[in-house]
């Protein structure tokens, strides 16, 4: 049997792989080592997520403006993207000259759009408009040249706007084993952060973190299974820390969060508040999935020292807005991905609104909140009362009022801006909740009026005619139109 080891100049010689080769390995992977050059002239590498553009010849890379290999690239923007196939056996380099982008600034602009587009998944390539392919790459290996495009700030944090604001960033089962933790550090310290992210080494990780925004809000969602921590530290606030506030609502999972000498354990619908310029930490010691909201500071109208002395302080949602907060901040994470821009927006200001006043009543500064948050938050919770109510005859803007704690004529001074009184709308409200069960199939052998009288509408005839006066026919020819017949 012949002898197949080789020794030095021996063996098969090395394979260049064809051009479209090279850009499907690397359009199939998302980590890779980014060389870029000290000023001793000694080469400098760093793990990175990229997206790869096989049309534009373009690598882009989301990073933060601070971190050294954006400065080496400003200063020398030659640079070389190293990648491996999953087997380690071939391997693609990527070189050019880089274009660094400017720093994402506004909610909605083009470098916010393009991180987006990087969003799209641990294997997708990139997509998305952005930063063109530069002149003037050199192919190393037979590779194909490719312009490096150094972006900032991913999706949970700004630059996006609604409707198509929402990416996953990593999903730790895309991602080879052995990858993993390098990958999702990359992903929670330079993406969300900069943070410091402590895992075990040893331990297998599980998650998966996707981030979008609502106009100036950002939202991230974080599930994962694997115990772990991040921490904010002095020296990263030090080298340069955005204004943000950020609240946690534990949907499932019990996180701990510290900071200012304070340590709070959430249970699932709590909700607690950290300020991302002063160091903190959140620790996962078991199974979590966590939804961030990240609040521009200068956006939450009350005092700063009240709110410091709410940071990693359970903040209730069994009673008051916080009752009605939790249940819709839990909606918009797990169908932010559907609302379009123009509900994405109108949501944007309707969550601002209820975590400002969730956090004003918990420091006892509701007197401190604009009069138009006040009245907007008013309303989502008069809306909420009258929905859970609806099937009291016995509901009216009387009771309403003293519900809430506002005179009558304040709460019709409230409806005038919709167009509608107290009154017609509760009328609407339970003419809606009867059409729906008119036209479900399980409610088919309920009576007419029963539907009626137990959505607060007592009296067939009176029914039937605001019934035909809503929707253009009486009730029970709407349920026959809506349902199949019995054969």
């Amino acid at each position: 049997m012949a002898d197949e080891s080789y020794g030095p100049g021996a063996g098969p010689a090395p394979v260049s792989l064809p051009e479209e080769e090279l850009s499907n390995l690397i359009a199939g992977q998302r980590f890779g080592a980014l060389a870029t050059t000290r000023s001793s002239g000694v080469p400098h590498l760093s793990t990175v997520v990229y997206s790869w553009d096989a049309e534009q010849r373009v690598a882009r890379i989301s990073t933060i403006a601070d971190r050294l290999k954006v400065r080496q690239l400003q200063r020398d923007p030659r640079g070389s993207l190293y990648v491996t196939s999953d087997d380690f056996w071939s391997f693609a380099v990527a070189e050019g000259k880089a274009e660094l982008s400017p720093v994402s600034a506004e909610p909605g602009d083009e470098v916010g759009r393009e991180l987006l587009a990087m969003a799209g998944g641990p294997r997708r390539p990139g997509a998305g408009g952005g930063v063109p392919a530069p002149d003037g790459g050199r192919p190393a290996h037979g590779d194909p040249a490719a312009g490096l495009a150094a972006v900032r700030d991913h999706a949970a944090r700004r630059g996006l706007t609604g409707g198509d604001a929402v990416g996953v960033l990593i999903r730790a089962q895309d991602v080879p084993p052995e990858q993993r933790h390098a990958a999702w550090r990359s992903i929670v310290c330079d993406t969300l952060g900069p943070l410091d992210c402590r895992i075990d080494p040893d331990s297998p990780l599980r998650g998966e973190i996707d981030a979008g925004a609502l106009g100036s809000v950002g939202v991230g969602r974080v599930r994962t299974t694997t115990p772990h921590s991040v921490h904010r530290t002095p020296g990263q606030i030090r080298q340069g820390s955005r204004e943000l506030y950020r609240v946690v609502l534990a949907l499932s999972g019990e996180p701990v969060l510290e900071q200012d000498g304070r340590s709070t354990r959430l249970t699932p619908g709590r909700l607690a508040l950290y300020d991302f310029a002063r160091p903190y930490q959140l620790a996962y010691t078991s199974a979590v999935d966590l939804a961030v909201f990240s609040l521009p500071r200068d956006a939450l109208t009350l005092p700063h020292d009240s709110v410091a002395r709410l940071t990693a302080v359970p903040i209730t949602t069994d009673d008051g807005t916080g009752a009605l907060a939790a249940p819709l901040l839990r909606r918009v994470t797990l169908d932010l991905e559907s609302y379009r821009p123009a509900s994405a927006a109108r949501l944007s200001g309707v969550v601002m609104d209820l975590l400002t006043t969730v956090i004003a009543e918990r420091a006892e500064q509701t007197a401190a909140l604009p009069d138009e948050s006040r009245a907007r938050t008013l309303q989502l919770r008069v809306n909420a009362f009258i929905e859970e109510h609806l099937d009291d005859p016995g509901l009216d803007p009387a009771t309403v009022a003293a519900a809430h704690h506002v005179s009558v004529r304040q709460l019709h001074r409230l409806f005038e801006t919709r167009s509608t009184t107290v009154a017609a709308w509760i009328r609407h409200r339970r003419l809606e909740r009867c059409r729906r069960e008119l036209a479900d199939p399980a409610l088919r052998h309920v009576p007419v009026s029963l539907i009626a009288a137990r959505w607060g509408l007592p009296g067939s005839a009176h029914f039937s005619r605001l019934f035909r006066q809503a929707y253009g026919m009486p009730p029970a020819e709407y349920r026959r139109a809506r349902l199949p017949q019995d054969p």
